[in-house]
């Protein structure tokens, strides 16, 4: 699903605005030039929402099979709306802070799949083509999830960025608020410097969390704690950890 450099045609994306989020013939043809096919913008999503979000609410007490029928569509419309904004806003955000790709409503066909799907994984496998972007010289703009991103930063390196833990922090909160930020430097010769006297670090890897950038069949991978901590006299003899056997490991799509 991540794979969609080609821009999706007009039909296709007319169908999907017209038949996942209910939107009106006018206005998917306003939004299609508006926006390029293929993409939605923010407030017009976020109006879509509402407008469902209106009608469901008003069908709340429904004394009629046609108002419970209508009630339950609505519902469905209402959530795609939400999730598609949410899924832009937080997971799969881009650098024209305007529009999201509507490729992504593929997977909200089924609501009741949708926590089928591995978000997490796609969540990461976006950053990381983002930061293999982003290493490019002269390029000074990121997206993608870069909430996690500097979750990991604050959680692993403990000297770049300024930081103090949140003494309200418990183990039912996301690990990212653990945290506390304070003001950065403006200078980005100090954190380059700092990264030139980084010290070598290992930490647990699970290979299968990244198959589909290998071109395997992406399944659920385990979770990283689920895998113990290396000895440290076994890290003596990298080559020892090296996988080869994908083939035998892997199915190719």
């Amino acid at each position: 699903m991540l794979d969609h450099d080609e821009a999706m045609g007009q039909e296709r994306a007319f169908d999907l605005m017209t038949r996942l989020l209910a939107m009106s013939d006018v206005d998917v043809r306003a939004e299609i030039r508006t926006e390029s096919a293929g993409h939605i913008s923010y407030p017009t999503l976020k109006r879509v929402y509402e407008d469902h979000l209106t009608e469901a609410r008003r069908l709340d007490d429904p004394h009629m099979r046609e108002e419970l029928q209508e009630r339950a569509r609505r519902r469905q419309w209402c959530v795609r709306s939400f999730l598609l904004y949410l899924v832009g806003c937080a997971l799969f955000t881009n650098k024209t802070n305007r529009h999201i790709d509507m490729i992504y409503l593929d997977c909200m066909v089924d609501l009741q799949t949708i926590g089928k799907w591995s978000w997490g994984g796609m969540a990461l496998a976006y950053l990381y083509d983002y930061l293999d972007d982003y290493v490019i010289l002269n390029n000074r703009t990121i997206a993608a999830r870069t909430t996690l991103f500097m979750g990991w930063i604050l959680e692993h390196l403990s000297g770049p960025y300024p930081r103090k833990k949140n003494k309200e922090w418990t183990l039912k909160r996301p690990c990212a608020g653990r945290w506390l930020t304070c003001k950065g430097h403006k200078v980005v010769h100090h954190y380059r410097s700092w990264l030139d006297h980084l010290e070598e670090m290992v930490y647990r890897h699970l290979p299968e969390r990244v198959k589909r950038q290998l071109f395997y069949v992406q399944d659920v991978p385990r979770h990283p704690s689920s895998v113990a901590q290396v000895p440290t006299h076994l890290l003596q003899n990298a080559q020892m950890w090296f996988f080869t056997a994908w083939g035998d490991a892997c199915e190719r799509p």
